[in-house]
């Protein structure tokens, strides 16, 4: 096994390269972790030596003469993990390494040792194995080093002797391969793909993938495809010619088919990985700070550098989330420092700023079903976690108590955390009977809506009774007759501030009973 090696598609595709590139074809015959700053002693050649440089976290210097000495006894390569204990390389390490020509690795910060000791480990046992000609491990051939999506298509169009044209529109990608593996002209991809369809039919999809049958007309002949298009993140459409006596694939055919289109998805999410690698690696910043995963402020700073990302202190860290708790929300906030975290956006921005756009902010939340979380204010990078956390807890606690769509702070807490005890207080019963039960007993069946679901409609706007008929889908004038029936019912007037507060924290009593039930 040599260095680059290290480099191929399925083993460590994301190990960056820094230093010595002219020794890439240094043999690794053993692999361990830096975890002594003597322990060139112990070493006889071969090694790759990786770590976090903890050892060296307060010298620089250290590191340098460090990698001098195991450099000196003949080791592969050196892999570090940045911004744990490091920011980045010293420049004398860096030099001293395409010197001697030794490669040095900048390791991501999500892998975990036991994964890199045991991938390496691994092949250098199956290395030996093969030697003395014990082996019975043969990786597969989708595997190996020099495989891609290219040539994936064009042994598929031998093996099944077929023509086949594929589209990956993400990356504007087409090419086509003829039943004897070589390339298909660009004028026979567009004849056959621009051809009038006669006829098309659909069938049953295959997961994600789509497929359906044409008999298309190419110059004065016919011919029948079968087209098949994964509907995803990265849209792939597959087209198989057919032979002239088959207006249906077989069953082998497909199944290589729809595995091909699965790794060919693969390698599109790879490739439009590595072309928006820059932003990938700010966004990973953005979260491990909010993770808390910088040791010191001047490193997190030092990053944040070399990124070229700027973090307006006085900060605060806010989330946006759908009412759904499910879809990522279609509004994307107009924040450079951003990232996506599962099923909402986490957003670190200047607290004057935020100040300044809250109400705009709580608008956007209300027109669009959304809730947006504000953490506490961080003055340096080690409180921007707390302003996370904060996020985070505000989230699921409006999650829980589902609140109308709107702007959220975190130090409005201890009131929330107040009405969601609400329930349990000795006089919740009484308020709940006098101004919500009568709604949930009385005869609903001759009304188009529920007077329950309507009340629920007027607190989620705010008692506002034209917001509330357009939630309800029903015509103002409507509306208002149902609030008359409410107010006769409860004994109530809605125009009454007390009243309304009333109504308010029995909702909330409400909803605390429907959960314990």
């Amino acid at each position: 096994m040599i260095v680059a090696d290290l480099l191929h598609q399925h083993i460590f595709p994301d190990f960056r390269l820094v230093a010595g590139n002219e020794g890439l074809t240094r043999e690794i015959t053993a692999i361990s972790v830096i975890d002594a700053p003597d322990m060139a002693s112990w070493l006889k050649g071969g090694e790759f030596l990786f770590g976090t440089g903890y050892i060296f976290k307060d010298s620089q210097s250290a590191l340098s003469l460090f990698f001098h000495e195991v450099a000196g006894r003949g080791i592969a390569a050196m892999g570090l993990k940045l911004d744990r204990y490091h920011a980045k390389f010293p420049e004398t390490l860096l030099q001293e390494a395409n010197e001697l020509k030794i490669p040095v690795f900048e390791i991501p910060f999500h892998y975990r040792w036991s994964d890199i000791i045991h991938e390496i480990q691994s092949r250098l046992y199956h290395q030996d194995q093969e030697r003395l000609g014990q082996s019975r491990y043969a990786p597969p051939l989708l595997w190996s080093s020099d495989w891609d999506s290219k040539r994936l298509i064009s042994t598929l169009a031998t093996e099944i002797q077929k023509e086949i044209l594929v589209e990956i529109h993400t990356l504007q990608m087409k090419y086509g391969f003829a039943p004897d593996g070589s390339p298909i002209e660009s004028d026979r991809f567009n004849e056959v793909k621009t051809a009038f369809a006669v006829r098309e039919i659909e069938l049953p999809r295959k997961g994600n993938i789509y497929i359906s049958l044409e008999e298309k007309e190419v110059q004065e002949w016919k011919l029948w495809t079968a087209n098949y298009s994964l509907k995803t993140e990265t849209p792939i459409t597959l087209t198989l010619i057919l032979s002239k006596e088959e207006n249906h694939p077989s069953l082998r055919d497909e199944r290589l088919v729809l595995r091909a289109i699965s790794l060919l998805r693969s390698e599109a999410l790879e490739l439009a990985l590595a072309s928006n690698q820059l932003s990938a690696k700010r966004e990973r910043f953005l979260e491990n700070l909010c993770l808390g995963s910088y040791q010191n402020q001047d490193m997190a700073a030092q990053r944040a550098k070399n990124l070229g990302v700027s973090i307006p202190f006085p900060c605060q860290v806010f989330g946006v989330a759908t009412m759904d708790r499910i879809t990522l929300p279609l509004w994307m906030p107009p924040y450079e420092n951003r990232y996506a975290l599962g099923n909402f956006w986490v957003v670190i921005e200047s607290s004057k700023k935020l100040e300044q756009d809250a109400e705009t902010l709580h608008e956007i939340a209300r027109d669009n079903h959304l809730w947006i979380a504000l953490g506490s204010v961080a003055e340096d990078f080690p409180n921007i976690q707390r302003s996370y956390e904060e996020t985070k807890k505000a989230l699921y606690w409006i999650r829980d108590f589902k609140p109308r769509p709107g702007l959220y702070r975190f130090s409005d807490l201890a009131l929330h955390a107040l009405l969601g005890r609400l329930s349990r207080m000795p006089e919740s019963e009484g308020l709940w009977k006098r101004f919500w039960m009568p709604l949930k007993t009385i005869d609903s069946s001759r009304r188009a809506i529920p007077l329950e679901e309507v009340l629920n409609s007027l607190i989620l706007c705010d008692f506002n009774a034209k917001k509330s008929a357009d939630l309800l889908h029903i015509h103002y004038n409507t509306a208002r007759n149902y609030l008359r029936e409410i107010e006769e019912l409860l004994r109530v007037d809605l125009n009454n501030r007390l009243h309304r507060l009333a109504l308010s924290l029995a909702h909330q009593i409400e909803i605390a009973k429907s959960k314990e039930s």
